[in-house]
């Protein structure tokens, strides 16, 4: 189990707690984001001010006198803002900071091996796959491993939608292709696919004289192990792939549990599902009435199969048209007897790419298609998980090609993985010149750290662990990326203020364990988002 006083906010709550100060329910503690107001800010002061009746200066003053002796703080105050604002003393710091490189530092416990479902991308086996699908692989990829990081059991899954109309639109848009390359005159598809890798599709099938009844089975084999591959050179990997065909056997298990507690009902030769007791705006089709299952009746026949295999917690991460779909599978997932505060749903929203200014465009129907395979030729993998992660899924987000490939300040993924390089330059620097670092966890003071750029540095490397613990909270993995620009920024502002490698030696080991316990955090943080470290550049 994580030890609480790793956490910084913990320590606040601790040191109220041995003043014998009641933490009441809503307690929040939030990073103060201008250092000269404090580091850390407690809420205590409104809530117990709403309990007690009493004003929030008298409380705040009363707490001020119960903690004034705590040698951990260089100052407590009360904000302008009515928050309880805390600094840590240099004396703290430094003694937390001699924790980073234990080797049980980074153990989180928080998950205790919960079955976890993480489902993401799932796109149709209709072409290529697109950089608004690239988003929710980052986003998937960064959150199993962020779960994993704190012990959940993570089982990632793609789930293949090989029935229903868009495959059917996509076999006869194969089939005018087919035509097209007999010299055979056809009709395209209305609404069809006009991407060019059915053509070679097409010149594949013709090549190897397959039947026309294999076509179909040709097709989505070769779309989706094209997919496939382009995620492995993303670095995007799953545990699994469910195809809906496989799923739908459970369908009749879901339409009995539902008839057995009164949910469905007929209605102008449709059944339909009772979701609007549930808070839905309206009731939902299952069975249409020419009898045909709708998606909504195999997408809870395939979390009916989710459930069965006995995951805890499951999260689907869906696409930016999906907000109006979540209420439906809410209700259907609590009819089928699940923990719905268990069921997550994050809404990964549309991507836009941008060469020099000018917008590129994308269109998987119109032809003119910028698809992942191709971003990830001009920019790599690592760069462009970087950014995508940038804004939280719920927002637009849009980014320039270019800027991703310049190695300067100005792109965000170059200057964090710049820190990371700088510090280990440090250590080569350093054992050029016949120094070693090997037992610096038990040759160092770190009295020698007393600059306000140093002490700036060590908090943000201590705030790790809440970020960690908010980030897991809150499914949020882009909440890292944030972290990491923040303490890029703080290294390279200590790093251009302080020479490291000096003459005076301890001194020097001082600001190299500091500069050590930096590479760390963000090597690791790196790591949990799915991107390589690089010493180099």
């Amino acid at each position: 189990m994580l030890p609480k006083r790793d956490m910084l906010s913990e320590k606040i709550v601790e040191s109220l707690k041995k003043a014998e100060i009641e933490i009441p329910p809503g307690h929040e503690i939030e990073f103060i984001k201008e250092e000269k107001f404090g580091d850390y800010a407690s809420n205590i002061l409104f809530l117990l001010s709403k309990k007690l009746k009493k004003n929030p200066q008298e409380i705040g003053k009363e707490i001020l006198e119960k903690i004034k002796t705590d040698s951990d703080y260089e100052k407590v105050e009360i904000g302008g803002n009515g928050f309880l604002n805390f600094t840590f003393s240099f004396s703290f710091l430094r003694r937390e900071l001699r924790k980073i490189l234990l080797e049980d530092y980074l153990h989180f416990d928080i998950g205790k091996k919960r079955k976890v479902n993480l489902e993401f991308i799932s796109a149709n086996p209709t072409g290529p796959l697109s950089v608004v699908q690239a988003r929710a692989g980052a986003y998937g990829n960064a959150l199993a491993n962020l779960l994993r990081f704190v012990n959940y059991d993570v089982s990632t899954e793609y789930y293949i939608n090989d029935c229903g109309t868009q495959i059917d639109l996509l076999e006869k848009s194969l089939i005018y292709r087919i035509k097209e390359l007999k010299g055979i005159k056809s009709e395209f598809p209305e609404g069809g696919y006009p991407g060019e890798y059915l053509i070679e599709i097409a010149k594949k099938i013709l090549d190897n004289n397959l039947p026309e009844e294999k076509w179909r089975s040709f097709l989505l084999a070769e779309i989706i192990s094209w997919q496939k591959q382009v995620l492995n050179k993303f670095g995007v990997f799953f545990d699994s792939f469910v195809y809906e065909s496989s799923i739908i056997r459970y369908r009749e298990k879901v339409l009995e549990i539902l008839k057995a507690k009164d949910l469905v009902y007929e209605k102008e030769d449709a059944l339909f599902f009772k979701s609007s007791l549930f808070g839905d705006s309206e009731d939902r089709v299952l069975i249409t009435k020419d009898k045909r299952a709708t998606y909504f009746l195999n997408d809870l026949a395939y979390h009916y199969d989710k459930i069965k295999r006995g995951f805890e917690i499951i999260i689907n991460i869906w696409g930016p048209d999906h907000h109006g779909y979540i209420p439906r599978m809410v209700a259907g997932i609590k009819s089928l007897g699940f923990n719905t505060n268990n069921f997550i749903v994050i809404i990964a929203q549309q991507v836009s790419l941008e060469r020099e200014g000018e917008k590129v465009k994308m269109s998987k129907r119109g032809g003119e298609f910028i698809t992942l395979e191709e971003v990830l030729a001009e920019v790599g993998s690592d760069p462009l998980k970087f950014f995508l992660l940038l804004r939280k899924p719920s927002q637009h987000l849009t980014f320039d090609i270019e800027l991703i490939k310049k190695a300067t300040k100005e792109n965000p993924y170059f200057y964090v993985q710049y820190a990371h390089a700088r510090i280990c330059s440090i250590e080569r620097h350093g054992k050029e010149k016949g120094y070693n670092f090997n037992n610096l966890l038990e040759d160092v003071n770190l009295d020698y750290l007393i600059t306000k750029e140093e002490r700036s540095l060590m908090l943000t490397i201590l705030k790790f662990k809440d970020i960690i613990i908010q980030a897991v909270k809150e499914f949020a993995p882009h909440l890292l990326v944030y972290y990491l620009l923040e303490l890029a920024e703080k290294f390279h502002y200590f790093y251009e203020k302080e020479r490291v490698i000096l003459e005076d030696l301890e001194l020097m080991k001082a600001r190299v364990f500091l500069a050590f316990c930096c590479r760390k955090i963000i090597k690791k943080t790196l790591e949990i988002l799915g991107i390589k470290p690089l010493e180099k550049m």
